[in-house]
């Protein structure tokens, strides 16, 4: 389950795009600012819901940033294609801090909602 921002134009745009890469249906998205968000996942603060995207594994193992994302590449179909490069020593730690810097960078520049929040 791939839990993104809803009020982030960016993160709704990559959001869609798992759900068409998704063909089997295996992930679900979930808004993080849907109503029930807090009473089911209520081991994910809201600061974390807001800083990346989570995914929640069937196992109940929850992952966030470029782990996440490590994590739906090996969901999705073509995402096995790439996964690989995760194994690649150093890949682990270059992708977090791409993913952090695009996240800051998307919540000052996308996100009406963080934007305040994110430039701290």
């Amino acid at each position: 389950m791939l839990i993104y921002d809803d009020a982030c134009a960016m993160c709704c745009t990559w959001a869609e795009r798992v759900r068409r890469w998704d063909r089997d249906h295996r992930i679900e998205l979930v808004p993080s600012h849907g109503a029930d968000v807090g009473a089911r996942f209520p081991g994910i603060a809201r600061e974390r819901l807001d800083a990346a995207m989570q995914v929640v594994e069937p196992d109940g193992k929850t992952c966030e940033g470029a782990a996440a994302a490590e994590a739906l590449l090996r969901v999705l179909p073509l995402g096995r294609l790439l996964g690989w490069t995760f194994a690649v020593p150093g890949v682990r730690v270059i992708a977090e801090r791409v993913y952090r810097a695009i996240a800051v960078r998307r919540c000052r520049e996308a996100c009406a909602v963080h934007g305040a929040v994110r430039e701290t």
